[in-house]
């Protein structure tokens, strides 16, 4: 009798753990698109309120914003499209905190103003290790650029919802400093 209700109890633990699991992963995907949403509508001002505090706590939120401003500006012909989530691991918890990395992309539409510049963005795109797609109709004139991306989400009680930082080379010092070793060997 009693190994029949430890098993009923294992079963319960097991069946709650995948539903918050899969919770998490919708909040996760909810919070992606409320970020590309005030990425498109905002710009990166908006986007701002996405990113987890605690980096804020190493770079100057103003500083964060007039770089990110000013890549913006170096690629001003581009226009953001979307976020496409296309995993998010595991959720792990540490220190009461939760944390998942997600793998997404995102898309910027390039207008072109002649046909040439479709075969020199193309070229551009290569050299930026970006996958691409675009038009077969040349007279569509306009290319479109798919950047496979990675980002952690953070839920910690002092702040609402989930938070991202990006997981990139630029980003690595800052990742060392606010987030423990073991999320950074999130697969």
């Amino acid at each position: 009798m009693k190994r029949i209700v430890l098993i009923g109890l294992v079963i319960i633990a097991l069946i709650q753990g995948v539903c918050a699991q899969d919770t998490d992963k919708n909040d996760i995907r909810k919070t992606m698109q409320e970020y590309a949403t005030a990425l498109k509508t905002s710009g990166n001002k908006g986007g701002l309120l996405f990113v987890y505090p605690k980096v804020f706590g190493l770079a100057n939120k103003q500083v964060v914003l007039q770089r990110m401003d000013n890549k913006k500006e170096a690629s001003k012909h581009l226009i953001f499209e979307r976020i496409t989530v296309t995993h998010i691991s595991k959720t792990m918890v540490v220190d009461g905190v939760k944390y998942a990395l997600v793998n997404y992309q995102d898309e910027h539409s390039h207008s072109l103003a002649q046909p040439q510049q479709v075969k020199n963005a193309h070229n551009i795109a290569s050299a930026l290790a970006a996958t691409h797609t675009s038009s077969k109709n040349p007279q569509a004139k306009k290319m479109i650029l798919t950047s496979n991306r990675q980002a952690y989400a953070v839920k910690e009680l002092t702040y609402k919802g989930w938070k991202l930082v990006e997981k990139n080379a630029a980003m690595k010092d800052i990742l060392q400093k606010v987030l423990p070793q073991q999320v950074l060997k999130l697969p």
